[in-house]
């Protein structure tokens, strides 16, 4: 009758460098990937304003007269009168 021989390797020969290497460009590829999603679907930017008004607008702003006087105090300056720009 033939002897087996059965051979048992206790070493570990294992090495973790292509785990880690996996690990690191998943790290990197959610990195990017969300940065990516923030730049493109990030919320509304501030409204543009209206610079298409036709030419030959006129916009007639009447400002409130003052106070006709009783004020204490200094006050300087100020808007008087019912002004039209």
């Amino acid at each position: 009758m033939a002897d087996t021989i059965i051979e048992r390797n206790t070493r570990a020969d294992t090495d973790s460098s292509g785990g880690w290497a996996v690990a690191v460009v998943v790290l990197i590829a959610v990195v990017v990937l969300g940065g990516l999603f923030l730049y493109y679907h990030r919320g509304a930017g501030p409204a543009l304003p209206n610079t298409g008004a036709p030419s030959g607008t006129n916009v007639n702003v009447t400002l409130p007269g003052g106070s006709g006087g009783g004020a204490s105090g200094g006050t300087t300056g100020g808007a008087t009168g019912g002004a039209t720009y």
